[in-house]
């Protein structure tokens, strides 16, 4: 085989690669978000993750509170973590004025498997202020969770009520 024959053969298979684990965390969320939300609704909110022992850890914040943050340019970037399902997010997210401060996705079943993506994500939101939500907060508490137990160095907020009081506050969605 030619090197350009190589070369393309080669991201052909990284591409099918990508394509095949985003495929399979779809999947793999759908299903834990099932495991999860029935857990949550028979009070069974068992997770191996130690409880956060003091607000240093983490910050609840209202809806009301981070539109406040993320409508204010001057106290900094706040980056929206959606941790729900793709399906979840492509419906509906919260809506941001900021293109910086817009909401990005990274479902809770990701951050679950403690593997490379959740290394990439403590790499690049480092230092960083992340305001964590997903449908009611449950999901953004066990990523919260997750994170502090994993080091995360920088600010989590955790947004109560989740996307579900963002809207009954009518506050904007996309």
């Amino acid at each position: 085989m030619g090197k350009n024959m190589e070369k393309k053969l080669f991201w052909k298979v990284l591409g099918l690669g990508i394509i095949i684990l985003l495929f399979s965390s779809i999947i793999g969320s759908a299903v834990s978000v099932i495991q999860i939300e029935n857990n949550q609704i028979a009070g069974m909110t068992n997770n191996n993750y130690k409880e956060a022992t003091s607000l240093d850890d983490y910050v609840n914040l209202t809806v009301e509170e981070v539109w406040e943050f993320i409508s204010d340019s001057s106290n900094g970037i706040q980056i929206l973590i959606d941790v729900r399902t793709p399906q979840e997010y492509f419906d509906e997210r919260i809506y941001t004025q900021s293109f910086l401060e817009k909401p990005r996705l990274f479902p809770l079943q990701i951050m679950q498997r403690d593997g490379f993506l959740l290394r990439l994500f403590m790499m690049f939101y480092k230092n960083r202020e992340v305001i964590l939500y997903c449908r009611s907060a449950n999901r953004s508490f066990i990523a919260t969770q997750i994170l502090i137990d994993h080091g995360f160095s920088g600010t989590i907020y955790n947004m109560m009520g989740g996307i579900t009081e963002w809207k009954q506050a009518d506050l904007p969605t996309i």
